[in-house]
């Protein structure tokens, strides 16, 4: 019995998940910043279904920047299989400064 074919498939559920969460990232990114400021209050929270059947859960979060100078909010997206992926998701971050 060999575990290959299991490290293998580990492997492109991982490359899945990465793909989507750069997928979803880039759809963030596109958001105006009074929208993803709201996530300040309450995060986003989702499940998307890709082909194999496979269904994924997304949160969608933002936090005050106090580590640079300059003011915005700091967007977190974290997506994971909802089995032992949750423990360490796949997640993307980035800065968006504030713009009024």
């Amino acid at each position: 019995m060999t575990l290959w074919p299991a490290r293998s498939k580990q492997k492109e559920e991982k490359q899945e998940i990465r793909q989507l969460a750069g997928r979803i990232e880039r759809e963030v990114r596109q958001r105006p910043f009074r929208e993803l400021s709201k996530l300040l209050e309450e995060d986003e929270r989702f499940e998307v279904s890709q082909e194999g059947g496979r269904t994924y859960q997304v949160v969608i979060e933002a936090f005050e920047n106090t580590e640079l100078d300059q003011e915005g909010i700091r967007v977190a997206i974290a997506v994971d299989d909802g089995g032992w992926s949750a423990l360490a998701p796949v997640s993307r971050q980035f800065f968006l400064p504030c713009t009024g």
